[in-house]
């Protein structure tokens, strides 16, 4: 009977440990998704396609601004933009790169 509450003694303690290690593994994976945008360098010679392309309101939700501050920020060139027709889009790259260096500048 000792012998039966100290196996499952230790199944609990599997289970705890199975539990907090799933935890730690779903933390790991959310650091390694935002690790590039935060210190991923930015490729210059990049050329622009689609999948990197913003459109304004997808623009200011990751940059957590509105679209009359994100104009602002084109007319004083801190953000480059290209026109397609009558839409604008940003390039996604491009935009990661001013949000780490706005981030930066906030912290000196």
């Amino acid at each position: 009977m000792n012998l039966e509450r100290k196996n499952k003694e230790l199944e609990y303690r599997i289970f705890n440990l199975e539990k907090s290690l799933d935890i730690v593994l779903k933390k790991l994976n959310q650091i390694e998704e935002a690790l590039p945008f935060y210190y991923d360098e930015s490729q210059e010679n990049e050329n622009l396609n689609s999948e990197n392309l913003l459109s304004l309101k997808d623009a200011c939700t990751l940059l957590n601004t509105n679209e009359s501050k994100l104009m602002e920020w084109v007319q004083k060139d801190i953000v480059s933009s290209k026109r397609v027709g009558e839409i604008t889009y940003f390039d996604k790259s491009e935009l990661k790169a001013v949000f780490r260096k706005m981030m930066v500048q906030d912290l000196e």
